[in-house]
This record gives C-alpha cells, structure tokens and sequence, in this order.
C-alpha cells in the first residue's frame, strides 16, 4: 500500500465517525496521526546496544564494550562519543569493509543511534543506502554526518565509497549522559530550544493521569507539542485552549525521548492563549471523558512560534535527522497552478527537501525524477519531506486542490546547518 493509499483508507475508515462541521479539524488530526506519510530516502534508525545480525563484504573489528578505549575505523579515529541536538551517543560497534564497500544489518532497539562512517581514501565521498532509503551521495569529512535510526527499526544500512574502503561505527544514545536543557521527566525530554523556538513551558504526568495544564505566559502565538502511550486504542489527545479546541490526534506509540522533535503538533494564536491550555486524553473523538487507563502517560509542552503558516516548510531551521538544516531556497507555485518542478540547489548534499501547503483539501504527491516516492494530506497545515541528491529534479503535484492567491503550496530545501 503506498502513502497516499494510506492516507485514504485511513480517512475512509474514519469519515463516518465525523460530523461535516468537524471536517477541517478532523482532517488535520488526521494528517498528523498519518504523519508525514513519506518513504524516508534517508535511513529512518535504531539504537542503543546495536545488534550486528548480518555483514556483507566487512569484517567486524570490534563489539561495543563497557568503557570506552580508542579505536581506529579504516585508519580514522573514532571518537568515544558523538553529539546530535543536544544528545550524547555512545560508540558501539565498528565494522571496516572490503573492496570499497561495507554493508550492516541492525536489529531493532529501543533507543535512538547514529550509524556514522570513514574512508580510507583522501576523496571521502561516499553512497549510503538501506533501512529503506534510496542511495544518497554525502561528501562529509570522516565520522561527521550520519543515518539516524530511530527506536524500533530494524534493516541495514550499506556504504559505497568513490576511493579506499570504507568502515561504519554505530554510537547508541547514552543513558548515563546529561540530557540537553529544558524540561526532563522519566526520561522524556523537552528540549529548551529546538531549531528557532524555545520552550514556554512542560510537563510530563503521572502514570494514569490523563490531564495536563499548560502556561503560556505572554505569548501571543505558541506551538503546541503533545503525545501519549500506553491509553486503550481508539481514544483521543485533545488540547483546549481558551477558545476552544485547538488540535487533536489518536492516542497511540510510545512517548519519545526527544519529544519535542517527534510529537504532533499544533500552532495556537491569542484567542487560545488568554489562559492556560489544557491537554486531555478522552475516550475518543466525539467523547470527552478522560481515559482511565493506569500505565497512560501524556507529555505536552508549548514553545515560541516564529509566526510562519505553521508549516515547517515555512521554516527558516527545521531539525531532521538528528540535525539542524538551514533553508536555501523556496518555490512557489503560481494560483491556480497543481504542480510545482523544481531542482535542488548544488553544492554538497544531500539537501532536505520539505513541501507543504494550505490550499483546498487534497494530497501532495512527490516525484523525485520520474519517481513518486511520498504523500501527504494538505488543507490544514500538511507536509511532507524527503532527502535528495544535489541538483536533482522534483516535482510537487496537487490531487483534488490547487494553489490559489491566499492558499499556497510550496517547496523549500534546506542544507545541514550544525
């Protein structure tokens, strides 16, 4: 099933339960329990103890051991540790290849880790392919960029370099390390600044307390970041502010480590901001009862809005990755167009690729060549993002909406700014 047909069936199933005058709401929850449904040409990740479970054309140098000792990757140094936004990994496994490539496979973890390479050649460009991600050129000096795997995927991750043989060191998130600034409760953290936002205020529960109450302060526009684990399937996050109802979405996954970075999402303007905001986990859509459910835990936080479309493609920084990103350059399309080609920028890459938009409600659908390779639903807020090579070609097609003089759609590229 592609993203887009996931995006259907997964409004299908759920029309029913909505009434039309809900639609608007309804579909950006939607959007943002979809996600950003998207084939990641970037390896998605996994962490902590990595489980090497398969080499190809590689030979293992050495398991990750209890302290950290120096070590030497196809005759580079690797570092003890590495830092992404604010996060310290620690080093585990390092496999050198042979005949100018090296692949690895890793078994799921429930951490976060960074699979990071060298070459033994001066030229230091290289291919990285796996975790279902198409293959990427990078051009970064030894052990400085890296594929992020998130918690809970499995799959390989395989190197091609231009000169020399390459070798991949994978560092897993440490958990005796000090968490970045901000909020940190039982292990979720809300970062004190992530990309150009800073935090307002946090707060984690109690196991089985399905209610959080949040303090905007003065702000007279905030983004709101809110998930939850562990609720009984078919019920419901919900945030009130003092308008109303400002944004919701099923309750489901677990909450994350970096929960700013991976929760959904929400922009909130004055009139939700004259009080406090309320975040609840109620029995389902249409019913507000909060949930009893004694192994729930909710986290939510607001940050400073930089007053965009609430879109991060509207972003001067995103984060992706594990990394800060810069934009470069942005595209938009002419009213009453439904189609968007561009190119992305030259230089070293790959670029991060971002679209969105907040024409009449249809899907964004990405061609990367003559590839289409993500969706997303668009009409209020929706995005989608991808990583591509330096100067390739990308096409960002409308279905069921078109741009108009008030309601755009838009493409921006980014390039890594940490």
């Amino acid at each position: 099933m592609t993203g887009i047909d996931e995006l259907r069936a997964t409004l299908q199933s759920h029309a029913p339960q909505v009434p039309d005058h809900e639609t608007q709401q309804r579909v950006g929850a939607v959007h943002r329990r979809v996600a950003v449904v998207r084939r990641r040409r970037r390896a998605a990740a996994v962490a902590a103890v990595a489980a090497v479970v398969a080499v190809s054309g590689a030979v293992v140098l050495r398991p990750g051991s209890g302290e950290p000792e120096p070590a030497s990757l196809v005759g580079v140094t690797a570092p003890d540790t590495m830092t992404s936004l604010g996060y310290t990994y620690d080093r585990g496994d390092l496999v050198e290849g042979q005949d100018g490539s090296v692949r690895l496979r890793l078994e799921a973890s429930d951490v976060p880790r960074l699979v990071s390479w060298a070459t033994s050649g001066d030229d230091q460009v290289v291919t990285v392919s796996g975790l279902g991600s198409d293959p990427l050129t990078y051009s970064a000096d030894d052990l400085t960029d890296w594929v992020y795997v998130e918690p809970g995927v499995s799959g390989s991750v395989r190197v091609e370099a231009r000169e020399g043989d390459p070798g991949l060191a994978v560092y897993s998130l440490s958990p005796s390390a000090s968490r970045p600034d901000g909020y940190t409760r039982d292990g979720v953290t809300y970062r004190e600044q992530v990309a150009d936002t800073r935090l307002l205020d946090a707060e984690v529960g109690d196991l089985g307390q399905a209610e959080l109450s949040l303090d905007p302060g003065t702000a007279a526009r905030a983004r709101l970041v809110m998930s939850c684990e562990g609720a009984p399937r078919g019920t419901w996050i919900r945030a009130v502010g003092s308008d109303g109802p400002v944004g919701g979405t099923e309750c489901g996954g677990d909450l994350p480590v970096d929960a700013a970075a991976t929760g959904s999402w929400w922009t909130l303007d004055s009139a939700a901001l004259e009080g406090s905001v309320r975040v609840v986990v109620q029995t389902s859509y249409r019913d507000s009862t909060p949930v009893r459910a004694p192994g729930l835990r909710v986290g939510a936080a607001l940050y400073t809005d930089s007053g965009g479309a609430g879109n991060r493609a509207d972003e001067t920084l995103v984060e992706d990755g594990g990394h800060l990103w810069r934009r470069v350059a942005r595209f938009d399309a002419e009213a009453g167009a439904s189609r968007l080609p561009t190119t992305a920028p030259e230089g070293d890459g790959p670029f991060l690729f971002w679209a969105g938009g907040d024409a009449e409600v249809g899907t964004l659908a990405v061609g990367i060549g003559d590839e289409r390779v993500s969706g997303a639903l668009i009409g209020s807020g929706g995005e989608t993002s991808t990583l591509v090579d330096a100067g390739e070609r990308v096409t960002l097609t409308v279905r069921g909406g078109q741009a108009t003089a008030d309601r755009g759609v838009w493409i921006s590229y980014y390039e890594l700014a940490d």
